[in-house]
């Protein structure tokens, strides 16, 4: 899932960047979610890490480019693209809040897809995004932890592994196990777009995480060997080689 704000005071203005923002997405197959901010203080309050952010240079008796020296600040990962109609202001905001991109109004369409395949079209960025997981629970010492809402580096996530006896699913990190539900099939089209693939059945694996290929055995970076079955052999390898080819 590819987290997206668009903040502009003019709200005319932020629903056609949206409305294009949401076609170039859809046309991209890129899962996303995108908020909606009338004020750079809403934006930097709020508690989502975004890994794409639109800010107007002009908000509302705010200065945009303070607005986005501070939400780099806040996640040095996330992308901003400034869009103004004064085009003089590119240069300080690019070097004052380290911003990714800048867009003149009136927005082409072509160089606002160009600009969004930049950010986040390519394997080794996609890695660096985030994904929800809703009513999960975790092991912390001795306690069980339980949280509404759990938010992952999609970079951290090693596989993830159905449990059948418990009809769950496992996430597993570096550092951590989590357990929560979804089924198998929503979870591949939320995070095969991300960069991960089927080894076997009940198996979802973060391609950027093999350090191996043995027959029908993987070896994961952590240590861990998981399954390849028989089947999937040829398709897993050729999405790992894309993978590297696309890391290059």
């Amino acid at each position: 899932m590819v987290y997206v704000a668009i903040c502009d005071s003019n709200m005319s203005e932020l629903r056609q960047l949206k409305l294009a923002v949401q076609g170039i997405m859809d046309k991209l197959l890129i899962p996303y979610n995108i908020e909606e901010y009338d004020s750079g203080e809403k934006l930097v309050r709020a508690s989502r890490i975004f890994d794409l952010v639109f800010l107007d240079i002009r908000i509302d008796g705010e200065n945009g480019i303070e607005i986005g020296r501070l939400i780099y600040e806040k996640n040095s990962y996330t992308k901003i693209i400034f869009q103004s109609s004064f085009k003089w202001y590119c240069q300080e905001a690019l070097n004052r809040s380290h911003a990714f991109a800048f867009l003149e109004k009136p927005i082409q369409t072509d160089l606002l897809e160009e600009q969004i395949k930049e950010s986040i079209a390519s394997e080794d960025k996609i890695q660096r995004l985030h994904i929800e997981f809703k009513n999960v629970k975790y092991i912390s010492g001795e306690i069980e932890v339980k949280k509404e809402l759990l938010v992952l580096p999609v970079e951290e996530i090693v596989y993830f592994q159905y449990i059948k006896t418990q009809k769950k699913i496992e996430i597993v990190t570096n550092n951590q196990k989590y357990i929560y539900s979804e089924t198998m099939k929503e979870l591949e089209e939320r995070m095969k777009p991300l960069g991960f693939e089927t080894n076997c059945r009940g198996f979802l694996i973060n391609v950027g995480k093999v350090s191996k290929i043995t027959r029908y055995r993987i070896q994961m970076d952590n240590g861990e060997e998981l399954p390849l079955s028989q089947k999937r052999v040829v398709g897993f390898k050729e999405r790992v080689n894309e993978f590297i080819y696309n890391s290059c």
